[in-house]
Formats: structure tokens, C-alpha cells, sequence
């Protein structure tokens, strides 16, 4: 049978490969299964204690553009995502789920509500519209998939949703996020589907004069060669406890990948990834 796998798990590394876009549909016979987890893309780690969004329904559909023909994956309780907590490699199973055989190009996602907790204290929740969900209408937010999902009779794919914080969290007024009267939420996802790519992975550090120590979220960004704006990054992630980190699903290619932490940065060029391989680059923080 054909399913798809939405999931909560801990792991070092996926093969996966990134999509987002939109594009037209394709269809085939019979049914497999598709597998669903999702996990972070985040914004400055240093500035947040908590962020989950609580989604209660699922859906896909063949067509980009699509308004009707949406297939449930998923319809019940609420289920929360501590997107804070997914990082270095921690996903989320979410659903698994028979669908027909053939290409898709849309998902839906329902949220019933969030919560964005900052390090200073400040609070943001949907209950007293501190998050605002504007943006969604009555079948939730729109997440598109280019190139499509492929589900093929009798397999299995899975499939990771990356939500990317700095974008889907959205600061009012815009200029600084600790000092927010509001957010809006608009979710951003890129959407993953399992298969042949590669990872990055390392620790990231800073030396104070008394030898390398590691540095607790700190931010990660994967870029394409000379890029630098983190709104043009291809994947981020935090560090841990251990300043380890783990960036997922990133496509065979060269990248650039930078740290920040508060006002330290660091970049390490011509980073190399292969199929099914984990490049290790360890990072140094330098001061300003």
C-alpha cells in the first residue's frame, strides 16, 4: 500500500532532498504511502525560549493551485510542534497515511494555534491575538511542493516539513523581534522528499582566550556560494547544548555556511555535498 509518514524522531541524519514552489499535477495508478515529519528552519536561536504551532488538520492535493480535490491525511486532535525543540537532526513524525499513486503539489496545514516565547520574557500566543492567523482561510495555510511528491504504487515516501522560523513568525513592528507588540503567522515550509541527498553537520565554538568552548543556539545557515542574507539561505538550523548541529536534506552542491551568535559570526566557504554522505564543518566564531 502507498502511504505517506508524518513523524516525530530523533536522528543524526535523513537522506532527503528540498522542494518548494508550485507547479501543475500527474497522477498514476494504484496506491502507496506517503510519510510525513516536520522539523525547524529557524531564526536567531539566541533570542528564543519556546515556539510550537498546534495544527489539527492535514491535507494534499495533486495541483499547485488547486482549490478542491484535497486528500486528509490527517483530521482529529491537535497536534503540537515545538519547533524550538527540533534541531540537530530531531524531526517529528506526524502522520502516516495511504494516498493514490501519482504527483503532488500542495499541502494544506490547519493551526488551531501558537505560541512564541522570547528570552526577555515577552510572550506571544494566538489566545489573546499577540499571533495573529490572518493569513489562513477556512482550509488552512497553503504549503507548495516543486518538484512534485511522487507516490508510487505500493511504496512508501517520506516525506519532512521544514518550517523556517525567521519567516514564519513575523515581528510587528519589524525592526527588532525582543521588542514586538505582535507577530503575524504566516508559515513557511520547504518540503522534503526523502530520498537521494546529503547533510552538514558540526560544532560550533568560540574561543575566549582560555581555549575552544561550545556555543548553545547558536544559528546556522546554509547558503549558495557568496550568498549572505539569511532570507536567501537554503536550510538553518540551532546548536545544541554541545553546539553540535545538524542541517538536513541539502542537495548534492557547493555551499557557504555561516554561524551567528548574537554579534559573532563566522563562515566556512566551499563546502562540498554529496549523495548520501554527511560533510562534518566544525565553525569558529569570531568576534566582530
Amino acid at each position: 500500500m502507498n502511504r505517506i509518514l508524518l513523524t516525530l524522531a530523533l536522528s543524526p541524519f535523513l537522506l532527503a532532498a528540498c522542494s518548494s514552489g508550485n507547479g501543475d499535477s500527474g497522477s498514476g495508478g494504484g496506491t502507496g504511502t506517503i510519510s510525513l515529519s516536520d522539523t525547524d528552519v529557524p531564526f536567531a536561536y539566541d533570542v528564543i525560549d519556546e515556539a510550537t504551532i498546534t495544527v489539527d488538520r492535514i491535507t494534499v492535493a495533486p495541483g499547485a493551485n488547486a482549490t478542491s480535490g484535497f486528500t486528509t491525511l490527517y483530521e482529529g486532535a491537535p497536534i503540537t510542534m515545538d519547533l524550538f525543540s527540533l534541531r540537530d537532526g530531531v524531526t517529528m513524525d506526524l502522520v502516516d497515511s495511504p494516498l493514490p499513486a501519482g504527483d503532488y503539489r500542495q499541502f494544506r496545514l490547519h493551526v488551531t494555534s501558537a505560541r512564541l516565547v522570547l528570552t526577555n520574557g515577552n510572550v506571544y500566543t494566538t489566545d489573546d491575538d499577540t499571533i495573529h492567523l490572518t493569513s489562513q482561510d477556512t482550509s488552512g495555510f497553503k504549503v507548495f511542493v516543486s518538484p512534485p511528491i511522487h507516490i508510487s504504487d505500493g511504496e512508501t515516501e517520506e516525506v519532512l516539513l521544514d518550517f523556517d522560523l525567521s519567516q514564519t513568525f513575523l515581528p510587528i513592528p519589524a525592526a527588532d523581534a525582543l521588542t514586538a507588540t505582535s507577530y503575524n503567522l504566516l508559515p513557511v515550509v520547504h518540503v522534503t522528499n526523502l530520498g537521494a541527498v546529503g547533510g552538514i553537520q558540526g560544532v560550533v565554538t568560540f574561543d575566549d582566550g582560555g581555549g575552544p568552548l561550545p556555543v548553545e543556539d547558536a544559528t546556522v545557515y546554509v547558503f549558495h556560494p557568496g550568498q549572505t542574507d539569511p532570507e536567501d539561505s537554503v536550510a538553518s538550523t540551532g546548536t545544541n547544548a554541545l553546539g553540535e548541529y545538524t542541517v538536513l536534506a541539502v542537495a548534492p552542491g557547493t555551499y557557504d555556511v555561516m554561524a551567528i551568535h548574537g554579534v559573532d559570526t563566522a563562515t566556512v566557504t566551499g563546502v562540498v555535498v554529496v549523495t548520501g554522505a554527511v560533510t562534518t564543518v566544525d565553525i569558529a566564531l569570531a568576534a566582530p
